[in-house]
């Protein structure tokens, strides 16, 4: 866990491709009483539930990208030094759950604190709020997973840069 936190903090592509999709929430927050006005007109009589399914999509569709970018990647990280794994006596089940973990302050958390402030900015109930955010971590837990597995599939030991492991239909596909 400790040096997939550091691979995450030491590359600045790494950090500055996750600047953006942090940005995209923030600017999401931005143009929230947009989508509230432009839905609550639209469909009147079920604006509030259209309301929450497209708040619940677009934070999720971030977290998917999160996941793409730091979930998917965390078994090339190892790179060349992935036969150290192979002769440990590590099970590939508990390597995996591992990289899982360290992939949740990243892809779970920020999606969470999102759907929180986002419910809050749309003006949800306390129910519909917990509803979304609920969903969205419970999702956010699963992309991540996926991510981490999918990533684990035919994993890129290789790569020139940090930034090719998570190019590709692979990556893409867990969006």
């Amino acid at each position: 866990f400790h040096k997939d936190l550091l691979a995450f903090v030491g590359h600045p592509r790494q950090c500055g491709q996750g600047i953006v999709l942090i940005g995209a929430g923030a600017l999401y927050l931005v143009t929230a009483s947009v989508l509230t006005e432009s839905l609550g007109q639209l469909m009147a009589p079920l604006g509030g539930m259209v309301l929450v399914s497209a708040h619940t999509g677009i934070v999720g569709f971030i977290a998917g990208g999160l996941a793409a970018r730091f979930a998917f990647p965390q078994l090339g990280l190892e790179g060349p030094a992935i036969w150290i794994l192979d002769g440990a006596p590590l099970r590939p089940q508990r390597l995996l759950l591992g990289k899982w973990l360290a992939a949740r302050p990243v892809v779970v958390v920020f999606p969470a604190a999102l759907a929180v402030v986002g419910a809050f900015v749309l003006d949800f109930s306390v129910a519909r709020a917990l509803w979304s955010s609920a969903l969205i971590i419970a999702l956010s837990l699963g992309v991540a997973g996926a991510a981490v597995f999918r990533g684990a599939v035919k994993p890129l030991f290789d790569a020139a840069r940090l930034s090719e492991l998570a190019m590709g239909p692979g990556a893409i596909s867990t969006m």
